[in-house]
């Protein structure tokens, strides 16, 4: 019995081996065949791609692009809005109403000329400019204009221009320290070129009219009776100490663009008698002075060329005097609302009217 049992004891622990054998050896193999399908298809897969974050959703806002500074252009500059310019609230006549008002009384009569320069240096003080053709010594002993002493008074921008070499020194040794005064010394013609001038001869003081040289004195206005007229000139030669010289000729237009007075309110031409020649060459479709005084009383046959000229342009003229045609024009609607108003402008046509 004992033999038997022990027997039965090996053939059952014989069984559970060959269960545990039968049912571990195929799970073995199949782990190993899963964990080589497993390495295989790791190594065999292909490499993972970044992560994308997803797209982010519009903005309400608009974003402003920024240009490429290579190949973009920059985006234009936006150019300042032009302000109307307001005329002033003092409620006083201004230069404008001033010129209305003589306007309106007809008969082409003009006050005293130098009345209206005061109110035009008031109304533009140093920024005032004028052109003096034939400026001679610069006004003295009892000139027709008071151009330099308004010029003193205002600070005015000036341009003398005289053609006699003797003259101009004069001028030039008087006003030389005067910051807005400019200088030419020479003529106007309709082209630019040199051109035979009568020239006072430098032995009469311009001032006193005495002879430096101890001969006979004479009036000191004689000494401006130089002249580029071929007729008057070798007739004053006659009675008065001359030279004939050779001037340089510039016409209006070269005149301004060699200088810095380029846009004169006011232009003055004394010349005797060359006076049509000199206004024949001002194109006052571009210039538009607000004044232009000329010698009329030697122009003969030319004076109603020149008046012509000037009322085509615009201008109302009318004699200052035995001598000076004075002209002068409206305002432009610009110079209507930017002249300030003044208290002398509303005395003056209080007195006027």
């Amino acid at each position: 019995d004992t033999e038997t049992s022990t027997t039965n004891t090996s053939c059952m622990a014989l069984r559970r081996f060959a269960g545990v054998f039968f049912f571990a050896v195929p799970s073995f193999v199949l782990g190993i065949i899963t964990c080589t399908l497993f390495l295989c298809t790791i190594k065999e897969a292909p490499p993972q791609q970044p992560l994308i974050p997803p797209p982010t959703p519009p903005s309400t806002l608009t974003e402003t692009k920024q240009p490429s500074p290579r190949t973009t252009a920059p985006p234009p500059v936006a150019q300042p809005v032009a302000q109307p310019i307001k005329r002033d609230n003092s409620g006083l006549a201004n230069y404008c109403d001033v010129i209305d008002a003589i306007n309106k009384k007809g008969g082409n009569k003009f006050p005293v000329l130098e009345d209206v320069l005061h109110i035009l240096g008031a109304t533009l003080s140093d920024t005032f400019r004028y052109i003096h053709i034939g400026a001679h010594v610069g006004g003295v002993n009892g000139s027709h204009d008071a151009t330099m002493e308004l010029t003193k008074k205002y600070g005015w921008n000036g341009l003398l221009v005289e053609p006699n070499p003797f003259i101009f020194q004069e001028l030039h040794k008087t006003y030389q320290d005067w910051p807005n005064i400019y200088f030419a010394q020479v003529g106007i013609g309709d082209e630019d070129k040199m051109a035979p001038f009568w020239a006072v001869s430098g032995d009469i003081d311009p001032r006193s009219g005495k002879d430096r040289t101890g001969g006979r004195d004479r009036l000191w206005y004689v000494t401006q009776m130089s002249t580029f007229d071929p007729h008057l000139g070798p007739k004053r030669a006659r009675s008065i100490p001359m030279k004939k010289l050779q001037v340089q000729l510039l016409t209006f237009k070269s005149l301004v663009e060699k200088h810095p007075v380029k846009d004169p309110h006011y232009i003055l031409i004394d010349t005797e008698g060359y006076d049509w020649k000199v206004l024949s060459t001002v194109d006052l479709t571009v210039l538009r002075p607000l004044l232009v005084m000329f010698e009329y009383n030697k122009l003969h046959g030319d004076f109603p060329k020149a008046k012509e000229k000037l009322n085509l342009a615009g201008y109302h003229t009318t004699h200052r005097d035995k001598q000076d045609e004075i002209c002068w024009r409206a305002c432009t609607d610009d110079e209507r609302q930017r002249f300030p108003g003044l208290q002398q402008a509303q005395d003056f046509i209080t007195k006027w009217s």
